[in-house]
């Protein structure tokens, strides 16, 4: 558990150093490197693995700002608007929980299965 703590350690770090734009998506594992080489020329909780904050939410929000977390949050909700009264609410709304659930503890940006299942559903509550 504490090499969790100490990547989200880093990523309060990384979100201090560019908290509106973010440090962009593609640079996300290079700037966790940099955090963690800083912690650990300081002495501070380090891990010597994780090069993402292990949660897609806190990938985007570094990576993207806010203002990317929030999109992503509100193509999430928009599917989640459309499942509404749809024959296949219950087939896309597990599938939804299931990708909300998972993108918490672990980073899904680059794992093709996450965005599939998004897909999945869009397609599926097409009209």
């Amino acid at each position: 558990a504490s090499g969790r703590y100490a990547i989200w350690a880093n990523t309060l770090d990384l979100l201090r150093q560019d908290p509106f734009l973010g440090v962009g998506v593609a640079a996300v594992p290079a700037a966790y490197d940099a955090a963690r080489d800083r912690r650990m020329a300081s002495g501070g909780l380090h891990s010597k693995r994780g090069r993402d904050p292990h949660s897609l939410y806190l990938q985007l929000l570094v990576g993207l700002g806010p203002l990317g977390l929030f999109l992503f949050l509100m193509a999430g909700g928009t599917l989640l608007r459309q499942a509404r009264g749809h024959p296949q609410r219950s087939a896309a709304l597990a599938v939804l929980v299931f990708l909300a659930l998972s993108a918490t503890t672990q980073s899904t940006l680059e794992l093709k299965d996450f965005w599939l299942g998004f897909a999945w559903v869009a397609l599926l509550l097409r009209e």
